[in-house]
């Protein structure tokens, strides 16, 4: 009898214990650090890209800053819709850090601070990272 219960408790431990390392290892490959890394690289790619494209294309600070908020917002809104896609909700914002001193090339758009939020429903990230462009 004593040995009966004993294998019992020794069968209810092991069974434990499989089941605690299969849901810490399922949690472990749930997160999404793939799509986190992907989405901020580009967001960060993005930004200095568009930043620079609008300091050499634009003829103004006023017409670099529209230049750059035209084509950040469409990016913006075009990464939103590829991640709903996925079932992750993203939000993109982002201000500009300005050269406001009288250079040859004129005023320009020095560094751009981006607010990055990722949201698949169970993991949450959230970044600020300062794009520089110069």
């Amino acid at each position: 009898m004593i040995v009966a219960v004993g294998l019992a408790v020794l069968i209810v431990f092991v069974n434990q214990s499989v089941l605690a390392g299969h849901s810490s290892s399922g949690s472990i490959m749930d997160f999404p650090k793939n799509d986190i890394r992907e989405f901020r690289s580009e967001v960060t790619n993005e930004g200095y890209l568009l930043g620079i494209a609008a300091n050499s294309q634009g003829t103004s600070l006023s017409d670099r800053q529209t230049r750059f908020e035209t084509n950040f917002s469409r990016f913006a809104a075009d990464t939103r819709a590829i991640f709903s896609t996925k079932g992750s909700d993203v939000y993109i914002g982002y201000t500009e850090g300005l050269n406001y001193s009288i250079l040859p090339g004129g005023q320009s758009i020095d560094n751009v601070t981006i607010f990055i939020n990722y949201n698949n429903g169970d993991t949450q990230y959230n970044e600020t990272t300062t794009v520089y462009l110069k």
